[in-house]
């Protein structure tokens, strides 16, 4: 957990360093903008020396990652005159990023007893970081979705298609480490006929099966439709997993002796939490869309046009 939090929070900072010219551009702040192409790179590499040490508490390990970035940030500085590229900032939140993900997964290493066999696996942090991103590509064609609909923008099918393939094999080599890790360990028959059976096989069946189908077939992959269900099935197979494995298919012990077994469910307050980030995430997202350069600009040939690919006929 410590891992995971000092991770997520250094995240969000180099989230915010990438979202800042947004807001730039947007006010004409030149010589903020000037100060955070030189700024931005120089904080990944002490985001990144800073999170080495507090992992390692090692000063070796520490200026190792300081000199490594260090010489990244200088190769990729942009040239006299030329527009940078925040390429650090994408090394770094693909790092931080990839950290915590397989982090998440290793804190159920810890509950062998408490977690069902088809669900706990030494691999955990292998699998957790393979979903994450299926479910980060899937993901990104529900969201460009939702723009072109919410705003009245062509779809850009060419491009969500090609998701669509990128997610494709993402999730192939997901369910097939998934399924392949429960066979090797001799569960795949408790999996599919133990008291949380319809769970692993609705995981696998919806939010495996189908989707590969759906995303798998080029014809299906340039139908918006399809795509859609296809990416929807996909994200929410892979939230469907993390909900099991924390609630649904754990089983926890009551108070001391610890005899009783006591079923988890979030309270109405963690919901609210929850369910309140979510809704926040997605007004703030509306009102920068709104009022800042996020979106791109629209060219004449992709006005919309009658057709499959309008954007009412998405969902």
């Amino acid at each position: 957990m410590f891992e995971v939090s000092w991770c997520v929070g250094l995240y969000v900072t180099i989230l915010a360093f990438e979202f800042m010219p947004v807001a730039f551009e947007r006010w004409g702040m030149q010589r903020a903008m000037v100060r955070w192409q030189k700024i931005a790179p120089l904080w990944v590499v002490v985001a990144v020396t800073l999170f080495v040490w507090l992992m390692s508490r090692n000063v070796v390990w520490a200026g190792l990652a300081f000199l490594v970035f260090g010489v990244l940030a200088w190769a990729f500085r942009p040239a006299a005159g030329e527009k940078p590229v925040p390429i650090m900032l994408a090394i770094a939140a693909v790092t931080l990023s990839t950290m915590h993900q397989s982090s998440l997964g290793s804190l159920f290493l810890l509950m062998p007893e408490e977690l069902d066999p088809a669900w706990w696996s030494p691999v955990m942090p292998v699998y957790f970081f393979l979903s994450s991103i299926a479910a980060g590509l899937a993901l990104v064609i529900l969201v460009e979705m939702w723009i072109a609909k919410a705003w009245g923008r062509p779809l850009r099918m060419p491009q969500l298609a090609a998701l669509g393939k990128l997610g494709f094999w993402s999730l192939l080599i997901y369910e097939i480490v998934r399924v392949g890790d429960v066979a090797l360990r001799g569960q795949l028959g408790h999996a599919l006929t133990g008291p949380k059976a319809p769970l692993f096989v609705a995981e696998i069946l919806l939010g495996g099966v189908v989707p590969l189908a759906l995303l798998g077939a080029p014809k299906l992959r340039t139908n918006p439709k399809a795509l859609f269900w296809g990416a929807l099935l996909s994200c929410g197979g892979v939230v469907f997993n993390r909900v099991n494995a924390v609630a649904l298919a754990m089983s926890l012990k009551g108070p001391m002796p610890q005899v009783t077994p006591r079923a988890y469910l979030p309270s109405a307050f963690e919901w609210g939490v929850s369910v309140g980030l979510v809704a926040a995430t997605i007004f703030l997202f509306g009102w920068a869309a709104r009022n800042m350069p996020v979106l791109p600009e629209e060219h004449a040939e992709l006005q919309p046009s009658e057709g499959p690919g309008r954007p009412h006929e998405v969902a």
